[in-house]
């Protein structure tokens, strides 16, 4: 029987991972992005980026799904 708990960390942590990594470089590196999100919304994501400390158990559930909207609002392309 194979040891599931490792298997299901691994899983957990991949997409955490890529929406830290987005985020941080749609906060450091985004001036493209910069008018799809408010000074307010671009300090929250730096704040939000600065609590996680690149963890995803050093946020409740409400700090996660706000930081995935505003990676996806940031990302949008404009038309």
């Amino acid at each position: 029987m194979p040891a599931w708990g490792p298997l299901i960390a691994g899983a957990r942590r991949i997409p955490w991972r890529a929406l830290f990594v987005a985020g941080q470089q749609l906060y450091q590196r985004g001036r493209s992005f910069r008018d799809n999100l408010s000074a307010a919304e671009r300090t929250e994501l730096g704040e939000i980026l600065r609590k996680s400390k690149g963890r995803r158990a050093n946020l409740s559930d409400t700090e996660v799904a706000r930081l995935t909207d505003l990676v996806r609002r940031g990302v949008k392309k404009q038309s």
